[in-house]
Formats: C-alpha cells, sequence, structure tokens
C-alpha cells in the first residue's frame, strides 16, 4: 500500500509539474516606425487569438507609455496576434511561443507602420483615453499628461472626474464629495500619493458604483502602478502661508530591493496656528416661562497638527502571492484660547458678562494592518485583510464667565475626559471566473470595537463603556451579455451595539443591484439601488452630557437604533475627448435616521439624538467637463447638485428643505505652466435642527513643473472672507445663529514646492482589494 500511495504521489506531483513549468509568460513591446523616427506605442491593443478558432481571444492588453505588454501563464504553441492603435495600419500575424532555454519568459517585439496620410504629424487628443464599464471609468494616462505632473497627486487633480482642495490636500470629485484614495486597491492617504512619481503610474480607476469589497464608501480612486524597480527613492513637498500659521508638508523614502520587496516610509503634518478668528453665537428660547436672549462674542486663537506616519513592508512574488505590512503611528493636537464679551437677557434684567475659554486636544491612533492576496488557479483568488487599532483620545476643557461690572465669578464648566477604543476589523474575499463573461465573490467582514471612557464635569463623573460589532457577509455576482452589463449582490449583516445601559441588535438584509446599457461606446446609461445599513457614531450614542449655553445642554443617547437605507440612481454619462457629462436622478429613504433637536426637559434645554420615523431625499446631480480646443489651453469643469430633504421627526413632526451646490473652475495648461481659478457657490446644508453654510472656496492658482521639481503659488479664499455660518431651523425650539470668520485666511499666499529623487518608486502591479482603518474616537 507504502508503494501504490508513493507511486500515486509521485505522478500527481509530476504532473503538477509540468503543467506549472510548462507555462510561458510572454513580453514584448509595441514601437512605431515613422520614417527614420521609432518611438514607444502607448494605448496600442495586443490580442492573441486561437490559430484555427479566431473567434476565441486567449488573453488581450494594452500597452503602457513605455509601449509594454505582457501576458502570463500561455501554453508552448502558435497563436495569432493582432495590434492594432488609432493612425497606425493593423498587424496581423502568426507566432510560435515556445519554451525559453533560460526562464521562462518569451520576448518578441513588434513594429507599426503610420498610415500613409498621417505621415505628417498625429495628435492623440483628449483628456484622457477612458474606458466606461458598469462601476468605474479608467482613465490610461497619456504621455501628454505626464508634462505637468510630477506625482500621482498631479495627475489625479487634472481628472475629468475630480478636484484638488488646495487649503486641506485633499481630493474631492467635480461636486465636492469626499473620496477614498487607493493605491493597487490599498487603503492610501493623500500623502502617500506624493511618493509615487507620476511615470509610474499606468492607470486610474474610478469607482461612482463601487463593488462589494469598497461597499463603505460613495466614490473610490484606485491607481494602478507599474512594477518595482530596485534602488531608494524619495521626496519632500512643504506648502507654506507667509502672514499666518499655515502649513502642509511631508517626506517619504521608498527601497526597493530583489525585485519583489519593499520598505517605505511616510511622514507628513498639517499646522494651523490662527491668531485672529471673531465668532458670534446668538440663542433665543423660552425656558421655565421666560424669555431668554443671550449674544456671545468671542475673539480667539486657534490652532491645530495633524501628523501621519506610514511604515510599510511589502513583498511580491509575482503570479503567486501579495503580502503588506503596514503600521500608522499617527498623532493629532488641537488647542483654542479664546476671550468672550456676553450680553444676556432673562425677561427684562440684562446681565453682561465677560469669559476665557480654554480647550486642548490630544489623540493617539496607532494601528496595524495586515494584507495578503494569493493567487490561485484559473484565475481565482483569496484576499485576506486584518487591521488592529488603538484609539487614545484626551480632552481638557474650561469655560469661565464673569460679571462685568465686578469681574465676580458667574458660570464654572471643566470638563476631562479619556477615550480609549480598541478595535479589531477583518475581511476575506474569494473571487474565481464561472466563465469568460462572469465572475463570482464572496465574502465576509467583521468589526469589533470597545470604548472606554471616564468623563468629569459639571454633570458629575464616571467611567462608561459601549461596544460595536457587526458582521457582514456577501455574495457579487458580475457579468456581460451584449450591450448589457450587471452585478447583482447579497448581503446578511448582523449589527451589535451595547453599553452600561443599553443594548441593540438586529439581523438586516442588504441586497444591492447594478445595471448597465452602453448605447455606443461613448454613451452609458446607470441604474443602481442599494440597501445597507450605518451605525450610530460612538458620538450619538454615548452617556455625556456638555454645557453649550446658559440653560442649554447637549447629551448622547445610548438607546439609538441603526439606520437602513434604500437608495435608487438613474444616471447618464457621455465622454469624448472635448466633453465629458453626467446627468443623474436620485432617491433615497431612511428608516430610523438618526437626528437631533432641542426639547425642554426637566428645567434645561436639551439637545438630545434620536431616531426620526424616517428621511426621504430625492434630486438631481450634474458634472461637466468641457475642452473645446481638445489641448487642455482652455477647459472648464461644473459639478452641481439639487435635493428636497423630507424627514418626519417624533419630537417636531413633518418638516422640508430644499438644498443645492455648485462648483465650478477654470483651468489652462501651457507647456510646463498650468494656471486655474477655482470657486463654489454656497447654500444652507441641513444637519439636525442646524442648517450650515460650508466653507467658500475662491482659489487661485499658479504652477510651474519642470522634470520632477515643481513650484505652485496658490491664493486662498482670494477676495472673500473665510467665514463659517449656522443657524437653526424655524421649527426649533431655541433660534441659533453663529458666524465664524478666520481673518488671517482671507486672500492667503501660499507657496508650495514638491521635489522628488532617486531611482524611483514603481509598485506591482497586483492590486490590493481589501483595507479598513478606524477613525472613531468617541469624542464629544
Amino acid at each position: 500500500m507504502n508503494l501504490y500511495r508513493t507511486i500515486l504521489i509521485f505522478l500527481i506531483l509530476s504532473l503538477f509539474y509540468l503543467t506549472a513549468f510548462s507555462q510561458v509568460k510572454f513580453r514584448g513591446k509595441v514601437i512605431s516606425s515613422a520614417g527614420k523616427v521609432t518611438e514607444p506605442l502607448d494605448f496600442a491593443s495586443v490580442v492573441l487569438v486561437d490559430i484555427v478558432d479566431t473567434t476565441t481571444i486567449i488573453a488581450s492588453s494594452i500597452t503602457d507609455t513605455n509601449g509594454d505588454f505582457v501576458f502570463y501563464s500561455l501554453q508552448p504553441k502558435k497563436y495569432r496576434i493582432v495590434i492594432s492603435r488609432i493612425g497606425f495600419w493593423k498587424l496581423i500575424s502568426e507566432i510560435k511561443v515556445v519554451y525559453p532555454s533560460a526562464g521562462n519568459e518569451f520576448v518578441k517585439n513588434f513594429v507599426l507602420e503610420l498610415k500613409s496620410e498621417q505621415m505628417e504629424e498625429v495628435t492623440v487628443v483628449g483628456k484622457r483615453p477612458t474606458q466606461q464599464s458598469i462601476d468605474k471609468t479608467v482613465y490610461n494616462i497619456t504621455s501628454s499628461q505626464l508634462k505637468n505632473s510630477v506625482n500621482s497627486m498631479d495627475l489625479l487633480a487634472g481628472l475629468s472626474k475630480l478636484s484638488l482642495d488646495y487649503a486641506n490636500q485633499k481630493i474631492t470629485t467635480v461636486n465636492g464629495e469626499k473620496v477614498k484614495v487607493l493605491i493597487n486597491g490599498a487603503n492610501a492617504t493623500e500623502q502617500e500619493l506624493y511618493a509615487i512619481n507620476a511615470q509610474n503610474v499606468k492607470s486610474v480607476e474610478y469607482y461612482d458604483f463601487p463593488p462589494a469589497k469598497y461597499a463603505n464608501y460613495p466614490v473610490v480612486v484606485n491607481i494602478i502602478t507599474k512594477h518595482a524597480n530596485d534602488g531608494l527613492y524619495g521626496g519632500v513637498n512643504l506648502t507654506s502661508a507667509f502672514t499666518t500659521g499655515f502649513i502642509n508638508g511631508g517626506m517619504f523614502i521608498n527601497y526597493n530591493w530583489k525585485n519583489k520587496n519593499q520598505l517605505k516610509f511616510n511622514a507628513s503634518t498639517y499646522y494651523r496656528n490662527y491668531s485672529h478668528i471673531e465668532s458670534s453665537n446668538n440663542y433665543e428660547y423660552q425656558l421655565n416661562d421666560k424669555y431668554h436672549f443671550r449674544r456671545e462674542f468671542e475673539k480667539r486663537k486657534f490652532g491645530y497638527d495633524d501628523n501621519y506616519i506610514s511604515i510599510i513592508y511589502s513583498r511580491n512574488v509575482e503570479d503567486k502571492y501579495q503580502l503588506q505590512i503596514k503600521f500608522e503611528p499617527n498623532f493629532q493636537h488641537s488647542h483654542r484660547d479664546g476671550a468672550l464679551q456676553i450680553d444676556q437677557y432673562i425677561g427684562q434684567n440684562e446681565y453682561d458678562r465677560t469669559g476665557v475659554i480654554w480647550d486642548r486636544t490630544k489623540q493617539f491612533t496607532p494601528s496595524l494592518d495586515v494584507y495578503s492576496v494569493i493567487n490561485l488557479s484559473k484565475g481565482k483568488e483569496l484576499m485576506v485583510n486584518l487591521t488592529g487599532t488603538y484609539i487614545n483620545a484626551d480632552k481638557r476643557y474650561s469655560r469661565r464667565e464673569y460679571k462685568a461690572s465686578n469681574e465676580e465669578l458667574e458660570l464654572l464648566d471643566n470638563m476631562t475626559s479619556n477615550n480609549v477604543k480598541k478595535s479589531l476589523m477583518g475581511h476575506i474575499d474569494y473571487t474565481m471566473p464561472i466563465n469568460k463573461m462572469m465572475r463570482l465573490s464572496i465574502g465576509n467582514k467583521f468589526s469589533v470595537g470597545r470604548l472606554t471612557y471616564s468623563i468629569d464635569n459639571s454633570f458629575g463623573n464616571g467611567d462608561f463603556f459601549t461596544n460595536q460589532n457587526s458582521n457582514n457577509t456577501y455574495a457579487e455576482i458580475r457579468g456581460k451579455w451584449m450591450n448589457f452589463s450587471y452585478r447583482f449582490n447579497i448581503g446578511l449583516g448582523y449589527y451589535d451595539n451595547s453599553s452600561d445601559e443599553a443594548r441593540q441588535n438586529a439581523w438586516m438584509f442588504e441586497p444591492q443591484m447594478l445595471i448597465g446599457y452602453n448605447i455606443t461606446p461613448n454613451n452609458i446609461i446607470r441604474f443602481s439601488y442599494k440597501n445597507s445599513t450605518t451605525m450610530p457614531s460612538l458620538t450619538e450614542l454615548s452617556s455625556n452630557k456638555i454645557y453649550i449655553s446658559e440653560g442649554i445642554v447637549k447629551e448622547g443617547n445610548p438607546f439609538l437604533k441603526n439606520t437602513n437605507m434604500n437608495r435608487i440612481l438613474l444616471v447618464y454619462d457621455y465622454n469624448n475627448p472635448w466633453l465629458s457629462m453626467r446627468i443623474g436622478g436620485v432617491m433615497q429613504h431612511k428608516k430610523d435616521p438618526t437626528n437631533s433637536f432641542f426639547i425642554e426637559e426637566d428645567g434645561l434645554i436639551r439637545l438630545k439624538y434620536e431616531n426620526a420615523n424616517y428621511a426621504l431625499d430625492y434630486g438631481a446631480l450634474t458634472s461637466l467637463y468641457f475642452d473645446p480646443f481638445k489641448n487642455k489651453i482652455f477647459t472648464i469643469t461644473v459639478g452641481g447638485t439639487f435635493s428636497r430633504t423630507r424627514i418626519n421627526s417624533n419630537i417636531v413632526g413633518e418638516y422640508t428643505k430644499n438644498q443645492f451646490s455648485l462648483n465650478y473652475e477654470v483651468a489652462s495648461k501651457i507647456k510646463e505652466f498650468t494656471f486655474s481659478y477655482s470657486a463654489n457657490v454656497r447654500d444652507w446644508q441641513l444637519s439636525g435642527p442646524y442648517l450650515n453654510l460650508g466653507e467658500k472656496n475662491s482659489t487661485l492658482m499658479a504652477r510651474y513643473t519642470y522634470k520632477n521639481f515643481s513650484v505652485t503659488a496658490v491664493v486662498l479664499w482670494f477676495l472673500v472672507d473665510a467665514d463659517y455660518k449656522s443657524r437653526t431651523l424655524n421649527e426649533s425650539l431655541v433660534k441659533y445663529n453663529f458666524v465664524n470668520n478666520i481673518i488671517d485666511n482671507k486672500s492667503m499666499f501660499t507657496l508650495g514646492i514638491i521635489y522628488n529623487f532617486g531611482v524611483g518608486k514603481k509598485y506591482n502591479e497586483s492590486e490590493r482589494r481589501l483595507n479598513n482603518r478606524d477613525r472613531d474616537a468617541g469624542l464629544f
């Protein structure tokens, strides 16, 4: 028996050996030939078809900016190769892929001839050659776009659907939405974008309908890079104002060795230190059958420093596995020092006060992230991600108010709090092809977190805890039939919130659907339906109470339930080299949405969280990118939304609010110079009992780029006030108005430099598709 078993094992291993090592990697380059001029051809289509049945496609690829293409795991035999590109004669040839004498890489290059009627000049125009699929737009990077870009941040800022917030160095959509940034599928920060040389970016994926593995984010941008080269690469970037404390800066060092290993260090800081801020708060309300009016005027100094550090080790063994270990010991500080002038009326009596506010916050948020992807046979993949996070947040706050006439202490409100949170997030995803047109993904995501917090303030002291646990299992199938594309997702989620006062848990069925129809290659219409569940934040679940104003407090609600949302969206996209346009309509219904309102209770006015009965939103969205001359010498980008929100509340009944947003940018690129002006039109946005008028945007920018160096001059809040406003709804028990003006920021001039050096960082093309990070510190 042992002999038979040994022979059987030997035969199996031999078969595996012959199968595995008889496969060949086919690598090549496509170049152009125009007279005596030869150069690599990017974005050429390379297709391998069966030598007998030419309708059967074996493999396909698009050449990169160096004209390179590669096919993996080919059987040594004859194939027919078809290579094509606009402006060149199509090449059709038979080739024989043979097993080389050394290694397993077969190399062959090809030359395309320029069509005679275009020999004088061929110009490929357009913002990016794009490929539109059901859930994403793929931008293939062109050589013309590299002229004005040092790093991948510059490339993203130039995409038709994206914009750069120069004040915060954040990428947003043209409609102002936040964007989740990934690098080869891996969770990344904006600072890491500076560490990727623009020449090393292969393409950019813009997910406006993220699949299950990215389901937590509304918009995802994934940068696909080229292969790693051994060597050292580094860079610095620094932006600073000259009249106030405003600095964005960072540096990075990456080291690659043996074409498999990479060690990366990134550090960045965002520093603000404003000495001239003015704000006013007005409160008007009835309490205990008496009229109250209170006006506060504050002059204050305010600042913060957010510091982000990442140390990353990655190992990529091509066609086998990828491993990444990432450690981030991030920390943040903030401070506020304010002087108050207070006018207060209670009934017919007037009280004048002065006061001071002192506030300090610090957070330490280290995390460890381990990610791995294993390439199995026949296109199957297994991906695993584990992220552990520790958050320690301290807050010290003091408010003192004195009688104006004799400086007698009238109010003392001190608070100290310490929040400690420990969490573990995990995600596993298995993907396999069903056939040539369909793929199946099965996965599970879980999150386990515990927050413990101690509070000592005017309402007493105590120690509390909150637990938040969730588990989501899903199956997703996607495919294509004729001009239709589809993606169906079935999910089952379990959500559990518990504290020392209450516990809420529920199972939720969470289906999703996305259907797209390509009218033409440049026109696509898509319909989506999504059911999702949102857990209340730790702040909303907190048992903490804080003082807002005389007789007004804010408190959490440990009895809040989860919010379930159903959302449908219909959107039409049109793209060509000079025009990119989107028009869409959206409607979403929320059951038990978390809401807040003022109520009178136990002799105080309390701002409390509640689960409203429902919230209904419906509206429209649009975006437009216009390049009339097809050379970026003059471009216009516009993004806008309109919505109507209706909320049915247990506290104040039903109320509605119309809201809109409008963002626009005019830009010009002339050789190495880039100029732009961006601005927005603000409208009051609903947030609980408040209407908020967000940050103004009026930004003037000029930039010069030369190879790996750029210098950028920016005027932020150009000719406008850096003010922020809030007021309550008409239905609110408290009539409140707030204006905050950062005087330092008006027409603030900043100068920024970027310099990259060394051999260069070129990531492996393997994509990381899972990412997690806990950022909810639970600060009240």
